[in-house]
C-alpha cells in the first residue's frame, strides 16, 4: 500500500540474502568428540579425575576483543566429557605471561553483570539452528549466570536453572568444572551433533577470545559462530522429570492515604516445571505470587507515549522471545507488539500511583521443539476479579480475564525463520461478551554468516465489548519491517513501518496508532593502525527518522549526526548534534507543569546537542553519564542523566542513577525542573545470601519510595525473602503505603 518502495527493498534484500551460496559462508567449524564416562564425577575444580587426563584439549582460542585475528595474551584450556546425566565441562584459565592473577569480580551475587567479570562461558545450541541456545557462565569465585539464547544473539539473563559449578585460584591461574545437567536444558534426543562454543573474558588485559572465530564488530557469543560437539552416543532425557515448587507467602499492606486500609494476607502457592521429553517442558502455576520480584526503576516520562517494562516475573521468562519477538521492537518506529506480558496480572491504581498485582489464578505453558527447527509455545493464564480500593474506602472491580497465546516458528534458509501468532484476552462479566484477539505472521532475516539481518510482518486485532465490536480491516492491522547489513568497518539499514488507526491490541504494546514511519541509518567505524593505539575505534553515525499520517502527512521527522572515540579500556566518548520537527496531533504540555498547553496542530523545528562519555566499567568506580542541550518545542531543554557505582569486590556495589531535566518555555507556558534520582546498595554476604536497598525520589509524580530486600538461597533454586516497601508524596513526606512480605519457596524434584 503506502510502502511500495521501502518494502520491495526489504524483499529484495532478504532474497539477496537467502541466495547467498556456500562459498560466503567461509566460516569453518572445528569439531570435539566427547567420551562418555561412567558414574558420577565430582565437582570440587580440583580436575583430579583420570578421566580429565584422557580427554582432548580445546587450546585454539582467538582473540575477538580489543582486536581480532591476533593470538591470545591469556591461554585457555578446556576439557568436555559426558555421562548419562550430564555434559561435564572442566577448564585451565592462565593469566597473561608473567602476570599474577588478580581476579576482577564485580559481585558474589547470581547473574554477575556479563562484562565486568572475568569468566569462562559455554554457549549450547543443540538443534543446530544457530538461533535458540543456552549460555553458562562462571567466574573465579565460582558464581553462576546463566542465560538464554534468541534470534543467536539476545542473551536473557533472567532464566534461572539447576547446574553446578566449582573453582580454585592459583597464582597465575584459576581452574573450574561446570556440570550441565541434560534436564536443564531442551534438545531433540537422538542428535549426536550440538553446535558449542566457549568464550573467555580476561579484564586484566581487557581480553574477550573464543574457540570459534567470530569477527569483532558481529560481538562475543554470537550464535553465527560456533563449533561442533559430537557425541559417541546421543544425549538423552534423564534426571527428574517433574519439579514442583511450592511457596508460602505472607503479607502486610497499609495504606493511610485510603483511610489507613490495611490487609493481611495468607498465600501458599505452588509452581511446577514438568519435562515432555527431552526437547518440550511444561509450566504451571498455582495462586502465583510474584512479590519477591525486582521493583521497576522510577522514570521521568517527558514523551507523549507510554513507557515500556522489561518483563521480572519468572513463570513469563521462560522461552518468552518466542512471545515477545512477534511484531516490532520500535527501532526507527514506535513499538508494535501483539503481545506484552506486562498486561497480565499487573494494574495500576490510579489512588496509590502504583502498579499492583492483579491475582492469577492459574497459569499453564507448554512450549520447546517438535523438530530440530521448529518451536512452538502454548501460554494460558486466568486472573481472579480484584477490587481496590478508592479515596472513599469503596471496592472497584476489576473483572476476571484469561490471556492465551499461541505461537510457532519454524527456521528456513540457515539462520532465518517464519512464524505466527495468536493472542486471545477475554473478559468474564457478568452479561458482558468480552475478547480482543490479535495475528502476527514474521519472517525473521538472519545470513549465515551474521552480517545480514532484518524482518517483514504483518499483525490484525479485532475485538468485541458488549454491544462494541471492532471488526478486522486495514485499520486495525500493522505491518512492515527492516534489514540491516553490517561489517567490520560499516553499518546500513533501513526500514519502514505502518499502524492502523484501529490497531490496539489489549494484551498487546502499542503506544502509537495511525501511523507510518520510515528510518535510515549509516554507521562508520575507523581502526588505528598503530597496534600500540589506546583507542580501539572511531565511529561515525547519521541517522534518519520520520513519521507520517496515514495519509502522508508528516508528524515528526528526527536527524541525526553522532562521532565518537571508543578506547581499548573500555571508556568512550561521543557527541551528536539532533534536528527535530513535531507537528502535534492532540495538545501537549511538555513541562509536565501542569501549565498551558500547546496547540494541537502546531508546528515545532528545534536543534539540540548530545555529548556522553563512560568510564572504564572494569574500575572499583564507574560513571556513565550524559548531556543534552538545546532547543525543545517552543523553548530550551537542558538534560543531565547517568550513573555512578562503586564497588567493594567482590561483595558489593554502590550506585545512583541520576536524571536531571529542566524545561524552560517562554511566558505563558509552564517551565519545570524534573529530578529522578535512586540510590542503591547491594551487598553478596557470601554467595548464598543477598540484601539490597533502594530508594527512589521522582520529583514528576512528587514520590519517594524505598524497597528492602533479604535473600537467602538456602538450597538450589530454593529462596527465603523478606521484602520491606515504603512509598512516600512529597514535599510533605506523606505516607502513601507500605507493606512487609516475608515468602519462602522451595524446589523439590520428583
Amino acid at each position: 500500500m503506502k510502502l511500495k518502495f521501502i518494502v520491495p527493498l526489504l524483499i529484495m534484500a532478504s532474497l539477496r540474502v537467502i541466495a547467498q551460496t556456500p562459498s560466503q559462508d567461509n566460516q569453518k567449524s572445528e569439531t570435539y568428540r566427547v567420551s562418555d564416562i561412567a558414574g558420577e564425577p565430582t565437582i570440587d575444580g580440583l580436575l583430579a579425575e583420570d578421566s580429565w587426563a584422557h580427554a582432548d584439549s580445546i587450546i585454539n582460542f582467538k582473540r575477538i576483543y580489543n582486536s581480532d585475528n591476533e593470538p591470545v595474551q591469556s591461554k585457555t584450556i578446556v576439557k568436555i566429557l559426558k555421562n548419562n546425566r550430564s555434559l561435564i565441562i572442566a577448564a585451565k584459565l592462565y593469566t597473561k605471561d608473567g602476570m599474577v592473577l588478580k581476579p576482577i569480580v564485580s559481585s558474589l551475587k547470581r547473574d554477575f553483570p556479563f562484562f565486568e567479570n572475568d569468566l569462562l562461558g559455554i554457549l549450547i545450541n543443540p538443534s543446530g539452528d544457530k538461533l535458540n541456545g543456552f549460555a553458562f557462565n562462571v567466574n573465579p569465585f565460582g558464581v553462576l549466570n546463566e542465560s538464554q539464547i534468541s534470534r543467536g544473539e539476545d542473551f536473557d539473563s533472567r532464566w534461572d536453572q539447576k547446574w553446578v559449578a566449582a573453582t580454585k585460584r592459583y597464582e597465575n591461574y584459576w581452574t573450574t568444572e561446570i556440570e550441565i545437567p541434560f534436564s536443564s536444558i531442551r534438545f531433540e534426543s537422538n542428535m549426536k551433533n550440538w553446535n558449542i562454543n566457549f568464550i573467555r573474558i580476561d579484564n586484566s588485559i581487557n581480553e574477550y577470545s573464543s574457540w570459534a572465530t567470530t569477527p569483532r564488530n558481529l560481538g562475543i557469543g554470537n550464535l553465527a559462530f560456533t563449533n561442533i560437539l559430537t557425541f559417541d552416543t546421543a544425549p538423552t532425557e534423564s534426571g527428574s522429570k517433574i519439579s514442583l515448587i511450592p511457596g508460602l507467602v505472607t503479607s502486610y499492606k497499609n495504606i493511610p492515604s485510603l483511610n489507613t486500609f490495611n490487609s493481611y494476607n495468607f498465600n501458599p502457592s505452588l509452581d511446577a516445571k514438568i519435562k515432555l521429553n527431552a526437547a518440550i517442558n511444561a509450566d504451571l502455576t498455582i495462586n502465583a505470587d510474584f512479590s519477591q520480584a525486582e521493583v521497576d526503576a522510577s522514570i521521568a516520562n517527558l514523551t507523549r507515549f507510554e513507557l515500556k517494562f522489561q518483563e521480572k516475573r519468572q513463570f513469563f521468562i521462560e522461552n518468552s522471545d518466542l512471545f515477545s519477538g512477534f511484531g516490532y521492537g520500535g527501532y526507527g518506529g514506535s513499538p508494535i507488539r501483539p503481545f506484552y506480558s506486562r498486561r497480565i496480572g499487573i494494574t495500576y491504581n490510579e489512588q496509590t500511583e502504583s502498579y499492583e498485582q492483579q491475582k492469577i489464578i492459574v497459569g499453564a505453558r507448554a512450549y520447546g521443539k517438535l523438530t530440530p527447527s521448529l518451536q512452538f509455545g502454548v501460554l494460558s493464564v486466568q486472573t481472579d476479579a480484584t477490587s481496590k480500593p478508592d479515596q472513599q474506602n469503596i471496592s472497584q472491580k476489576l473483572p476476571s480475564e484469561n490471556f492465551t497465546v499461541m505461537a510457532l516458528q519454524q527456521s528456513v534458509w540457515g539462520r532465518s525463520s517464519v512464524g505466527a501468532m495468536v493472542v486471545n484476552q477475554q473478559t468474564f462479566e457478568k452479561g458482558k461478551n468480552a475478547y480482543d484477539r490479535s495475528y502476527s505472521f514474521d519472517f525473521n532475516l538472519g545470513s549465515k554468516n551474521g552480517q545480514w539481518n532484518g524482518k517483514l510482518f504483518h499483525s490484525g486485532n479485532f475485538a468485541e465489548s458488549g454491544n462494541v465490536k471492532r471488526r478486522l480491516s486495514g485499520a486495525s492491522t500493522a505491518g512492515g519491517g527492516n534489514v540491516w547489513y553490517t561489517t567490520k568497518n560499516y553499518l546500513i539499514a533501513l526500514g519502514s513501518v505502518y499502524s492502523g488507526s484501529a490497531f490496539n491490541p489489549k494484551a498487546g504494546f502499542t503506544p502509537r496508532q495511525g501511523f507510518i514511519s520510515q528510518y535510515a541509518e549509516a554507521d562508520f567505524f575507523f581502526y588505528p593502525k598503530r597496534k600500540e593505539s589506546e583507542i580501539n575505534r572511531y565511529f561515525i553515525g547519521n541517522y534518519y527518522e520520520r513519521f507520517n499520517t496515514l495519509s502522508m502527512s508528516k508528524t515528526d521527522e528526527l536527524i541525526s549526526v553522532n562521532a565518537g572515540i571508543n578506547f581499548k579500556n573500555g571508556s568512550e566518548f561521543g557527541v551528536g548534534a539532533n534536528r527535530s520537527y513535531t507537528k502535534l496531533f492532540d495538545a501537549f504540555d511538555p513541562s509536565l507543569s501542569g501549565g498551558l498547553s500547546l496547540n494541537e496542530g502546531e508546528k515545532f523545528n528545534y536543534f539540540n546537542f548530545k555529548f556522553f562519555y563512560n568510564t572504564d566499567r572494569r574500575k572499583i568506580f564507574f560513571h556513565r553519564g550524559s548531556l543534552n542541550l538545546g532547543e525543545y518545542f517552543n523553548g530550551r531543554k537542558y538534560s543531565l542523566e547517568g550513573e555512578l557505582a562503586f564497588k567493594i569486590q567482590p561483595y558489593g556495589i554502590f550506585s545512583a542513577t541520576y536524571n536531571f531535566n529542566r524545561v524552560a518555555l517562554p511566558r505563558p507556558y509552564g517551565s519545570n525542573t524534573i529530578f529522578v534520582f535512586g540510590p542503591k546498595a547491594e551487598s553478596a554476604i557470601t554467595k548464598s545470601i543477598f540484601i539490597s536497598a533502594l530508594a527512589q525520589y521522582n520529583s514528576l509524580i512528587k514520590s519517594v519510595a524505598f524497597n528492602y530486600k533479604l535473600q537467602w538461597r538456602f538450597k538450589p533454586l530454593s529462596d527465603i525473602y523478606l521484602v520491606y516497601s515504603d512509598d512516600y508524596t512529597t514535599p510533605l513526606i506523606k505516607n502513601k503505603n507500605k507493606s512487609l512480605v516475608f515468602k519462602m519457596n522451595y524446589w523439590l524434584n520428583l
